[in-house]
């Protein structure tokens, strides 16, 4: 499930300006146009607080069809644990925009039957009650 964490609208400059809100974060952020693009795979906008550049955008487009511009932005901070991903969605006039988050899914572990072969074998097993043999020293 994304969350809407920020909306932002069209600048004068060409770019994005808007307001990120959390429980924990507050900032105006700012979306510069990138005038540095040495590739075609660098970021289109630079993400800006004040003067500060915390994070850059590139354009993508949705799956769906017919397919719809966003811009997948990653922000960073020393107070991150790991730099976050967003994307903002542009609305179809084109001037407004919402930045939306989404929980980064865990990686799935393994079957526990799995994790135990990866461990050099199944663990004994009891049932509760169950009379144990004395294991023999290897």
């Amino acid at each position: 499930m994304m969350s809407t964490i920020g909306h932002f609208r069209q600048s004068k400059s060409g770019g994005w300006e808007g307001e990120l809100r959390t429980l924990t974060m507050n900032a105006r952020l700012r979306l510069v146009p990138n005038d540095d693009r040495a590739s075609p795979n660098a970021p289109i906008y630079r993400v800006m607080v004040g003067w500060s550049h915390v994070g850059d955008a590139w354009e993508m487009a949705t799956k769906s069809d017919p397919p719809r511009t966003f811009y997948r932005l990653h922000l960073d901070d020393p107070r991150f644990d790991a730099p976050l991903s967003l994307a903002l969605f542009i609305d179809e006039a084109g001037d407004n925009a919402q930045l939306a988050w989404s929980r980064p899914k865990k990686e799935k572990s393994p079957p526990p039957k799995a994790r135990e072969e990866s461990a050099g074998g199944a663990p004994e097993r009891y049932q509760l009650g169950e009379e144990r043999e004395p294991r023999e020293s290897p």
